[in-house]
Protein backbone atom coordinates (compact mmCIF):
# COMPACT_ATOMS: atom_id res chain seq x y z
CA UNK A 1 0.00 0.00 0.00
CA UNK A 2 1.23 3.63 -1.03
CA UNK A 3 1.14 6.38 1.63
CA UNK A 4 1.53 9.74 -0.03
CA UNK A 5 1.32 13.15 1.79
CA UNK A 6 -1.22 16.02 0.54
CA UNK A 7 0.42 19.54 0.08
CA UNK A 8 -2.30 22.37 -0.69
CA UNK A 9 -0.25 25.58 -1.87
CA UNK A 10 -2.49 28.92 -2.58
CA UNK A 11 -0.92 32.38 -3.49
CA UNK A 12 -2.99 35.05 -3.55
CA UNK A 13 -2.95 38.77 -1.73
CA UNK A 14 -5.27 39.09 1.04
CA UNK A 15 -7.33 41.12 -1.02
CA UNK A 16 -8.78 40.74 -4.72
CA UNK A 17 -6.87 42.42 -6.95
CA UNK A 18 -7.08 46.15 -7.14
CA UNK A 19 -6.97 48.40 -10.27
CA UNK A 20 -5.66 52.05 -9.55
CA UNK A 21 -5.24 54.20 -8.29
CA UNK A 22 -5.98 56.57 -11.51
CA UNK A 23 -5.16 60.38 -11.02
CA UNK A 24 -8.63 61.64 -12.20
CA UNK A 25 -8.19 65.40 -11.50
CA UNK A 26 -6.18 68.41 -10.22
CA UNK A 27 -8.20 71.28 -9.66
CA UNK A 28 -7.29 74.71 -8.84
CA UNK A 29 -8.80 74.63 -5.69
CA UNK A 30 -10.02 73.03 -2.68
CA UNK A 31 -12.33 70.21 -3.34
CA UNK A 32 -15.34 70.03 -1.04
CA UNK A 33 -17.62 66.86 -1.99
CA UNK A 34 -17.40 64.18 -4.37
CA UNK A 35 -19.92 61.87 -5.48
CA UNK A 36 -19.71 58.62 -8.06
CA UNK A 37 -21.80 56.75 -10.09
CA UNK A 38 -21.08 54.13 -13.02
CA UNK A 39 -22.75 53.76 -16.29
CA UNK A 40 -21.27 50.45 -18.00
CA UNK A 41 -17.32 51.15 -17.86
CA UNK A 42 -17.55 54.70 -17.81
CA UNK A 43 -16.99 56.44 -14.26
CA UNK A 44 -19.21 59.30 -13.47
CA UNK A 45 -17.86 61.80 -11.11
CA UNK A 46 -18.78 65.38 -9.69
CA UNK A 47 -17.11 67.13 -7.47
CA UNK A 48 -17.58 71.00 -6.21
CA UNK A 49 -14.85 73.26 -5.09
CA UNK A 50 -14.50 76.28 -2.98
CA UNK A 51 -14.91 78.65 -5.93
CA UNK A 52 -18.75 78.11 -6.50
CA UNK A 53 -18.07 75.35 -9.38
CA UNK A 54 -19.61 71.92 -9.97
CA UNK A 55 -17.28 69.96 -12.53
CA UNK A 56 -18.03 66.72 -13.92
CA UNK A 57 -15.27 64.24 -15.71
CA UNK A 58 -16.05 61.03 -17.21
CA UNK A 59 -13.03 58.11 -16.21
CA UNK A 60 -13.10 54.93 -18.61
CA UNK A 61 -12.08 51.93 -16.85
CA UNK A 62 -11.15 49.95 -19.91
CA UNK A 63 -8.21 52.71 -20.96
CA UNK A 64 -8.18 54.84 -17.83
CA UNK A 65 -8.99 57.64 -20.01
CA UNK A 66 -10.21 60.77 -18.53
CA UNK A 67 -12.48 62.99 -20.42
CA UNK A 68 -12.19 66.72 -20.26
CA UNK A 69 -13.47 68.81 -17.20
CA UNK A 70 -16.99 69.99 -17.48
CA UNK A 71 -17.76 73.10 -15.38
CA UNK A 72 -21.45 74.95 -14.30
CA UNK A 73 -20.69 77.86 -12.50
CA UNK A 74 -23.12 78.03 -10.01
CA UNK A 75 -24.77 80.87 -8.14
CA UNK A 76 -22.00 82.53 -6.17
CA UNK A 77 -24.04 83.89 -3.67
CA UNK A 78 -24.81 80.26 -2.22
CA UNK A 79 -21.25 79.19 -1.40
CA UNK A 80 -21.72 76.76 0.81
CA UNK A 81 -23.10 73.51 -1.21
CA UNK A 82 -22.77 69.58 -0.33
CA UNK A 83 -23.83 67.00 -2.73
CA UNK A 84 -26.85 64.41 -1.41
CA UNK A 85 -26.13 61.66 -3.93
CA UNK A 86 -25.25 60.65 -7.18
CA UNK A 87 -26.67 57.53 -9.72
CA UNK A 88 -26.86 56.52 -13.42
CA UNK A 89 -30.26 56.41 -14.16
CA UNK A 90 -29.49 54.80 -18.03
CA UNK A 91 -27.04 53.86 -20.48
CA UNK A 92 -26.33 57.58 -21.15
CA UNK A 93 -27.32 59.59 -18.48
CA UNK A 94 -26.98 60.09 -14.63
CA UNK A 95 -28.18 62.95 -12.09
CA UNK A 96 -26.88 64.22 -8.82
CA UNK A 97 -28.80 66.13 -6.10
CA UNK A 98 -26.88 69.23 -5.28
CA UNK A 99 -27.90 71.41 -2.11
CA UNK A 100 -26.85 75.06 -1.39
CA UNK A 101 -26.84 77.62 0.64
CA UNK A 102 -25.84 80.99 1.58
CA UNK A 103 -24.33 80.84 4.89
CA UNK A 104 -21.70 78.16 6.68
CA UNK A 105 -23.11 79.30 10.16
CA UNK A 106 -26.21 80.59 11.77
CA UNK A 107 -26.36 84.52 12.83
CA UNK A 108 -28.62 87.22 12.70
CA UNK A 109 -28.77 88.15 8.70
CA UNK A 110 -30.86 86.15 5.42
CA UNK A 111 -30.03 82.61 4.45
CA UNK A 112 -30.80 81.45 1.15
CA UNK A 113 -31.46 77.98 0.31
CA UNK A 114 -31.72 75.99 -3.18
CA UNK A 115 -31.85 72.26 -4.35
CA UNK A 116 -31.36 71.22 -7.91
CA UNK A 117 -30.75 68.40 -9.54
CA UNK A 118 -27.99 68.11 -11.91
CA UNK A 119 -28.49 65.73 -14.49
CA UNK A 120 -26.25 65.07 -17.53
CA UNK A 121 -24.23 62.94 -19.55
CA UNK A 122 -20.28 62.23 -20.51
CA UNK A 123 -19.96 65.51 -22.13
CA UNK A 124 -22.20 68.06 -20.25
CA UNK A 125 -24.94 68.68 -17.53
CA UNK A 126 -27.78 71.06 -16.80
CA UNK A 127 -29.51 71.82 -13.49
CA UNK A 128 -33.39 71.36 -12.39
CA UNK A 129 -34.36 73.55 -9.67
CA UNK A 130 -36.48 71.63 -7.26
CA UNK A 131 -36.89 74.09 -4.70
CA UNK A 132 -35.80 77.72 -3.11
CA UNK A 133 -36.11 79.42 0.06
CA UNK A 134 -35.10 82.08 2.21
CA UNK A 135 -34.91 82.61 5.90
CA UNK A 136 -34.22 85.64 8.31
CA UNK A 137 -33.15 85.47 11.56
CA UNK A 138 -33.45 89.12 13.18
CA UNK A 139 -33.05 90.27 17.07
CA UNK A 140 -36.71 90.86 17.12
CA UNK A 141 -38.77 88.46 14.47
CA UNK A 142 -37.78 85.51 12.51
CA UNK A 143 -39.64 84.17 9.30
CA UNK A 144 -39.52 81.86 6.34
CA UNK A 145 -38.20 78.51 5.99
CA UNK A 146 -35.35 76.58 4.88
CA UNK A 147 -34.65 73.14 4.10
CA UNK A 148 -32.16 70.11 4.98
CA UNK A 149 -31.11 65.89 5.23
CA UNK A 150 -31.61 65.53 1.25
CA UNK A 151 -31.68 62.45 -0.05
CA UNK A 152 -31.83 60.92 -3.26
CA UNK A 153 -33.13 57.21 -4.22
CA UNK A 154 -33.50 55.42 -7.44
CA UNK A 155 -35.56 52.48 -7.94
CA UNK A 156 -38.27 50.96 -10.40
CA UNK A 157 -37.23 54.00 -13.23
CA UNK A 158 -38.08 56.54 -11.18
CA UNK A 159 -35.93 58.95 -9.15
CA UNK A 160 -37.34 60.21 -5.64
CA UNK A 161 -36.13 63.09 -3.71
CA UNK A 162 -36.96 63.79 0.21
CA UNK A 163 -35.57 66.11 2.36
CA UNK A 164 -37.11 68.03 5.49
CA UNK A 165 -38.49 71.91 5.64
CA UNK A 166 -38.37 73.82 8.36
CA UNK A 167 -41.50 76.70 8.84
CA UNK A 168 -40.68 79.72 10.62
CA UNK A 169 -44.16 81.14 13.12
CA UNK A 170 -44.57 83.24 15.92
CA UNK A 171 -43.36 80.71 18.73
CA UNK A 172 -42.32 77.09 17.29
CA UNK A 173 -40.85 76.05 14.16
CA UNK A 174 -42.70 73.98 12.15
CA UNK A 175 -41.29 70.37 10.60
CA UNK A 176 -42.18 68.92 7.46
CA UNK A 177 -41.63 66.11 5.06
CA UNK A 178 -41.21 66.52 1.54
CA UNK A 179 -41.15 64.21 -1.32
CA UNK A 180 -40.77 64.88 -4.86
CA UNK A 181 -40.73 61.61 -7.59
CA UNK A 182 -39.71 62.00 -11.50
CA UNK A 183 -39.02 59.11 -14.29
CA UNK A 184 -36.15 59.11 -15.62
CA UNK A 185 -36.62 62.21 -18.48
CA UNK A 186 -36.73 64.16 -15.12
CA UNK A 187 -40.84 64.89 -15.68
CA UNK A 188 -42.54 65.56 -12.68
CA UNK A 189 -44.71 62.82 -10.90
CA UNK A 190 -45.72 63.67 -8.06
CA UNK A 191 -45.28 66.26 -4.82
CA UNK A 192 -46.29 65.95 -1.15
CA UNK A 193 -45.92 67.59 1.59
CA UNK A 194 -46.54 65.80 5.03
CA UNK A 195 -46.55 67.82 8.36
CA UNK A 196 -43.87 66.05 10.95
CA UNK A 197 -44.72 68.39 14.26
CA UNK A 198 -43.28 71.37 15.99
CA UNK A 199 -40.90 73.02 18.09
CA UNK A 200 -39.15 75.65 18.97
CA UNK A 201 -35.49 74.11 18.87
CA UNK A 202 -34.26 72.29 15.83
CA UNK A 203 -35.21 68.33 16.60
CA UNK A 204 -32.91 65.36 14.58
CA UNK A 205 -34.02 65.51 11.08
CA UNK A 206 -33.25 62.75 8.34
CA UNK A 207 -35.94 62.31 5.55
CA UNK A 208 -35.72 59.29 2.37
CA UNK A 209 -38.23 58.45 -0.16
CA UNK A 210 -37.61 55.19 -2.21
CA UNK A 211 -40.23 54.54 -5.03
CA UNK A 212 -41.84 51.19 -5.06
CA UNK A 213 -43.38 49.46 -7.58
CA UNK A 214 -46.65 50.82 -9.06
CA UNK A 215 -48.29 53.66 -6.59
CA UNK A 216 -46.24 53.23 -3.41
CA UNK A 217 -43.89 55.02 -1.47
CA UNK A 218 -41.22 53.70 0.89
CA UNK A 219 -40.25 56.78 3.16
CA UNK A 220 -38.26 56.79 6.60
CA UNK A 221 -38.10 60.11 8.40
CA UNK A 222 -36.74 61.10 11.84
CA UNK A 223 -38.07 63.74 14.28
CA UNK A 224 -37.68 64.09 17.66
CA UNK A 225 -34.62 65.35 19.97
CA UNK A 226 -33.41 61.46 20.73
CA UNK A 227 -33.83 60.38 17.35
CA UNK A 228 -37.52 59.16 17.68
CA UNK A 229 -38.43 57.29 14.21
CA UNK A 230 -41.05 57.75 12.04
CA UNK A 231 -41.60 54.74 9.47
CA UNK A 232 -44.31 54.71 6.34
CA UNK A 233 -45.26 52.28 3.84
CA UNK A 234 -47.97 52.73 1.70
CA UNK A 235 -49.48 54.32 -1.50
CA UNK A 236 -48.86 57.46 -2.58
CA UNK A 237 -51.94 58.83 -3.23
CA UNK A 238 -53.74 58.08 0.26
CA UNK A 239 -50.71 59.53 2.09
CA UNK A 240 -53.40 61.12 4.47
CA UNK A 241 -56.14 58.42 5.10
CA UNK A 242 -55.08 54.96 4.38
CA UNK A 243 -51.09 55.64 4.90
CA UNK A 244 -49.15 52.31 7.08
CA UNK A 245 -47.73 54.74 9.77
CA UNK A 246 -45.88 53.59 12.74
CA UNK A 247 -43.22 54.81 14.97
CA UNK A 248 -40.40 52.70 15.56
CA UNK A 249 -37.33 52.86 17.34
CA UNK A 250 -33.93 51.05 16.46
CA UNK A 251 -32.22 50.77 19.19
CA UNK A 252 -29.65 53.47 20.38
CA UNK A 253 -29.42 54.03 16.43
CA UNK A 254 -30.57 57.12 16.25
CA UNK A 255 -29.60 58.77 12.78
CA UNK A 256 -30.25 57.13 9.71
CA UNK A 257 -27.53 57.33 7.21
CA UNK A 258 -29.49 55.42 4.15
CA UNK A 259 -32.18 52.81 2.85
CA UNK A 260 -32.37 49.86 0.71
CA UNK A 261 -35.06 47.41 -1.05
CA UNK A 262 -33.69 43.89 -1.95
CA UNK A 263 -34.68 41.84 -4.61
CA UNK A 264 -36.61 39.73 -1.72
CA UNK A 265 -38.33 42.84 -0.20
CA UNK A 266 -36.15 43.12 2.83
CA UNK A 267 -35.87 46.71 4.02
CA UNK A 268 -32.76 47.52 5.38
CA UNK A 269 -31.79 50.57 7.05
CA UNK A 270 -27.87 52.04 7.77
CA UNK A 271 -27.05 54.27 10.81
CA UNK A 272 -25.13 56.43 12.16
CA UNK A 273 -23.46 53.76 14.65
CA UNK A 274 -22.61 51.90 11.39
CA UNK A 275 -25.58 49.16 12.09
CA UNK A 276 -27.66 47.94 9.32
CA UNK A 277 -31.34 47.07 10.79
CA UNK A 278 -33.74 45.34 8.99
CA UNK A 279 -37.74 47.29 9.43
CA UNK A 280 -40.59 44.56 8.83
CA UNK A 281 -43.60 45.80 8.51
CA UNK A 282 -46.49 44.30 10.50
CA UNK A 283 -50.25 44.19 11.36
CA UNK A 284 -51.68 46.61 13.42
CA UNK A 285 -49.40 49.71 11.56
CA UNK A 286 -46.64 48.00 13.48
CA UNK A 287 -42.69 47.76 12.37
CA UNK A 288 -40.33 45.87 13.98
CA UNK A 289 -37.11 46.45 14.26
CA UNK A 290 -34.41 44.34 14.09
CA UNK A 291 -30.62 43.68 13.79
CA UNK A 292 -29.67 42.94 10.42
CA UNK A 293 -25.65 43.36 10.60
CA UNK A 294 -22.56 45.55 11.75
CA UNK A 295 -19.65 47.03 11.45
CA UNK A 296 -16.58 48.27 13.78
CA UNK A 297 -17.74 50.94 15.69
CA UNK A 298 -15.33 53.32 14.70
CA UNK A 299 -16.14 53.44 10.97
CA UNK A 300 -18.53 56.05 9.67
CA UNK A 301 -18.18 54.41 6.18
CA UNK A 302 -19.73 55.04 2.76
CA UNK A 303 -22.52 52.81 1.28
CA UNK A 304 -23.14 51.01 -1.87
CA UNK A 305 -25.79 48.46 -2.73
CA UNK A 306 -26.21 45.89 -5.94
CA UNK A 307 -29.13 43.42 -5.56
CA UNK A 308 -26.80 40.62 -7.37
CA UNK A 309 -23.80 41.74 -4.89
CA UNK A 310 -25.07 42.91 -1.76
CA UNK A 311 -23.64 46.21 0.11
CA UNK A 312 -20.17 47.48 0.21
CA UNK A 313 -18.91 49.77 2.97
CA UNK A 314 -15.75 51.78 2.42
CA UNK A 315 -14.22 53.76 5.47
CA UNK A 316 -12.06 56.82 4.68
CA UNK A 317 -8.67 56.95 7.04
CA UNK A 318 -6.10 59.34 6.55
CA UNK A 319 -3.91 56.68 5.24
CA UNK A 320 -6.13 54.03 3.83
CA UNK A 321 -9.53 53.19 2.16
CA UNK A 322 -10.97 50.13 3.78
CA UNK A 323 -13.95 47.87 2.32
CA UNK A 324 -15.90 45.77 3.54
CA UNK A 325 -18.64 43.59 2.45
CA UNK A 326 -22.26 42.10 3.65
CA UNK A 327 -24.80 40.34 1.59
CA UNK A 328 -28.59 40.34 1.32
CA UNK A 329 -29.17 37.93 4.29
CA UNK A 330 -26.98 40.07 6.89
CA UNK A 331 -23.65 37.92 6.08
CA UNK A 332 -19.99 39.06 6.74
CA UNK A 333 -18.69 37.39 3.15
CA UNK A 334 -15.54 39.64 3.04
CA UNK A 335 -13.89 40.70 6.31
CA UNK A 336 -12.62 44.28 6.13
CA UNK A 337 -9.54 44.79 3.97
CA UNK A 338 -7.65 47.67 2.35
CA UNK A 339 -8.81 48.51 -1.05
CA UNK A 340 -5.87 51.51 -1.26
CA UNK A 341 -3.21 52.57 1.19
CA UNK A 342 -0.85 55.59 1.31
CA UNK A 343 1.85 56.25 3.49
CA UNK A 344 1.00 59.97 3.37
CA UNK A 345 1.45 62.86 2.82
CA UNK A 346 -0.64 62.31 0.37
CA UNK A 347 -3.59 62.01 2.76
CA UNK A 348 -7.12 60.55 1.68
CA UNK A 349 -9.88 63.21 2.46
CA UNK A 350 -13.06 62.02 1.73
CA UNK A 351 -14.81 59.62 -0.66
CA UNK A 352 -17.52 57.73 -2.07
CA UNK A 353 -18.19 54.11 -3.34
CA UNK A 354 -20.82 51.79 -6.05
CA UNK A 355 -21.13 48.77 -7.37
CA UNK A 356 -21.82 47.89 -10.75
CA UNK A 357 -23.10 45.37 -12.98
CA UNK A 358 -20.70 43.05 -13.38
CA UNK A 359 -19.27 43.35 -9.63
CA UNK A 360 -16.83 46.28 -9.86
CA UNK A 361 -16.47 47.76 -6.20
CA UNK A 362 -15.86 51.31 -7.50
CA UNK A 363 -14.44 54.09 -4.91
CA UNK A 364 -13.06 57.85 -5.53
CA UNK A 365 -11.33 59.64 -3.68
CA UNK A 366 -9.85 63.30 -2.77
CA UNK A 367 -6.10 63.48 -1.10
CA UNK A 368 -4.59 66.26 0.23
CA UNK A 369 -0.59 67.27 0.13
CA UNK A 370 -0.82 70.42 2.87
CA UNK A 371 -3.52 70.78 5.30
CA UNK A 372 -3.72 74.16 4.78
CA UNK A 373 -4.33 74.01 1.25
CA UNK A 374 -7.02 71.17 1.08
CA UNK A 375 -7.76 68.24 -1.18
CA UNK A 376 -6.72 69.19 -4.37
CA UNK A 377 -6.26 66.24 -6.34
CA UNK A 378 -9.12 63.06 -7.14
CA UNK A 379 -7.89 59.41 -7.66
CA UNK A 380 -10.14 56.49 -8.32
CA UNK A 381 -9.85 52.78 -7.96
CA UNK A 382 -11.32 49.80 -8.33
CA UNK A 383 -11.77 45.80 -7.17
CA UNK A 384 -13.69 43.28 -8.37
CA UNK A 385 -16.06 40.82 -6.91
CA UNK A 386 -16.44 37.66 -8.64
CA UNK A 387 -19.48 36.11 -6.66
CA UNK A 388 -23.10 36.26 -6.86
CA UNK A 389 -24.56 36.10 -3.60
CA UNK A 390 -27.27 33.44 -3.38
CA UNK A 391 -30.75 34.66 -2.85
CA UNK A 392 -32.31 35.36 0.41
CA UNK A 393 -34.67 32.22 0.46
CA UNK A 394 -31.33 29.87 0.84
CA UNK A 395 -28.92 30.18 4.00
CA UNK A 396 -26.01 32.03 3.11
CA UNK A 397 -22.55 30.42 2.75
CA UNK A 398 -20.03 31.72 5.35
CA UNK A 399 -16.94 32.87 4.35
CA UNK A 400 -14.17 30.18 5.27
CA UNK A 401 -11.11 32.25 7.97
CA UNK A 402 -8.39 29.87 7.22
CA UNK A 403 -7.44 27.89 4.53
CA UNK A 404 -8.39 23.80 5.14
CA UNK A 405 -7.16 20.24 3.51
CA UNK A 406 -9.07 17.07 3.73
CA UNK A 407 -9.22 13.49 2.44
CA UNK A 408 -11.52 10.51 2.43
CA UNK A 409 -10.96 7.96 2.91
CA UNK A 410 -7.42 7.89 4.13
CA UNK A 411 -5.46 6.17 3.38
CA UNK A 412 -6.47 5.13 0.20
CA UNK A 413 -5.87 2.76 -2.36
CA UNK A 414 -7.15 3.91 -6.05
CA UNK A 415 -9.83 6.74 -5.72
CA UNK A 416 -9.58 9.96 -2.62
CA UNK A 417 -11.81 12.54 -2.93
CA UNK A 418 -9.57 15.95 -1.27
CA UNK A 419 -11.97 18.94 0.36
CA UNK A 420 -10.09 22.02 0.32
CA UNK A 421 -11.46 25.57 1.90
CA UNK A 422 -10.14 29.09 0.24
CA UNK A 423 -10.58 32.32 2.37
CA UNK A 424 -9.84 34.04 -0.44
CA UNK A 425 -10.38 32.96 -4.07
CA UNK A 426 -6.55 32.33 -5.48
CA UNK A 427 -4.33 30.09 -7.73
CA UNK A 428 -3.85 26.67 -6.48
CA UNK A 429 -2.02 23.57 -6.84
CA UNK A 430 -2.81 20.47 -5.63
CA UNK A 431 0.51 18.11 -5.38
CA UNK A 432 0.74 14.29 -4.19
CA UNK A 433 4.36 13.52 -2.65
CA UNK A 434 5.37 9.91 -1.82
CA UNK A 435 6.81 9.31 1.25
CA UNK A 436 9.71 9.75 -0.07
CA UNK A 437 8.98 13.22 -0.84
CA UNK A 438 9.22 13.13 -4.44
CA UNK A 439 6.50 14.49 -6.85
CA UNK A 440 4.12 11.57 -8.07
CA UNK A 441 1.26 13.94 -8.90
CA UNK A 442 -0.03 17.59 -9.98
CA UNK A 443 -3.94 17.08 -9.54
CA UNK A 444 -5.11 20.46 -9.71
CA UNK A 445 -3.08 23.71 -10.34
CA UNK A 446 -5.90 26.48 -11.36
CA UNK A 447 -7.71 29.17 -9.90
CA UNK A 448 -9.91 28.06 -7.21
CA UNK A 449 -13.18 30.05 -5.96
CA UNK A 450 -13.47 31.41 -2.31
CA UNK A 451 -15.31 28.42 -0.11
CA UNK A 452 -15.04 25.15 -0.76
CA UNK A 453 -13.92 22.60 -3.64
CA UNK A 454 -14.22 18.68 -3.81
CA UNK A 455 -12.06 16.45 -6.13
CA UNK A 456 -12.38 12.80 -7.07
CA UNK A 457 -9.46 11.15 -7.86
Amino acid sequence: MWYFILFLIATSAIAQPVWGPYVVHNADSTIQDVELCVRGDTADIVLVTDESVSVHISHNMDSQQNSEPVSLVLNETLRFRYLADMTAVSSQQWVCLLHQNSRAHWGYGTFHFSTEILYGNSVEFSLLNVETSSYIDAPVFHSGSWTESHSLSWNNNRIGIAYVVADIGPFDVGYGWVYHEFDDSLNSLFNEFNLLGSTYNDPYNRAIGIPLPGDSLLYFSEFGFAGGDNFFLGLISDLWENSHYSFVRCGDSELLRAMYVTPHGRIIATFIDNSLKQLIPGNEHEVECSTFASLPTDWSPSWAFHPSFGFAALQVTPGALLLARIDTAGQEVQPVGVLYETDGPPFIVDADVTITDDGKVVAVWSEYTDWNEGPHSLKIAWTEWTTFLDTEDQSSPVIPTDLSLSSYPNPFNSTVTIKYDLPVSADVRLDVFDIQGRLAATLFNNFGRVFCAAHVF
